[in-house]
């Protein structure tokens, strides 16, 4: 097993519905039996550079425009967490990327949970695909103010 390092965002249609919903989400990401740690957190706001530099990899898909005027200008909560293989165990609470499939397949997960509609605008919570995404986006986001 290996020590990583990964990234988890709560998206700003979950931020809105106050903290009762984001604490819920943190602390099901600090469950002790994943064994996940927080690192570092920090409440942002979404710049249009952020956006693209997260997210531009999506330019030109379908879901990409409602993404992009959901994201920029949204409050977003970002969590560093650490632990034995933090990138899968994140993706596997986050669930599925559509939150319809997501209640059926995972219906325990954050996007069973918290999600709307379809997709990424408003599936809730953002996890890195891979400990290279975890680098860059962690990257993106702690090393530099906001």
């Amino acid at each position: 097993m290996a020590l990583q390092s990964t990234l988890a965002l709560i998206k700003p249609h979950v931020c809105k519905q106050g903290l009762k919903s984001v604490i819920k989400i943190i602390n099901r990401y600090v469950n002790p039996q994943d064994g996940l740690k927080i690192h570092e957190i920090r409440y942002f706001i979404m710049s249009e550079d952020l956006f693209e530099k997260i997210y531009g990899q999506h330019e030109g898909k379908w879901f990409y425009q409602a993404m992009h005027d959901c994201y920029v200008g949204g409050g977003f909560i970002a969590l560093w967490l650490d632990g034995e293989n933090a990138v899968a165990k994140v993706r596997e609470i986050n669930g599925p990327t559509d939150p319809a499939d997501a209640k059926i397949k995972a219906p325990d997960s954050l996007r069973a949970l918290y999600g709307t509609g379809t997709k990424a605008p408003t599936n809730a919570v953002h996890g890195s695909d891979s400990g290279k995404s975890a680098f860059y986006e962690l990257q993106m986001i702690f090393a530099n103010p906001l």
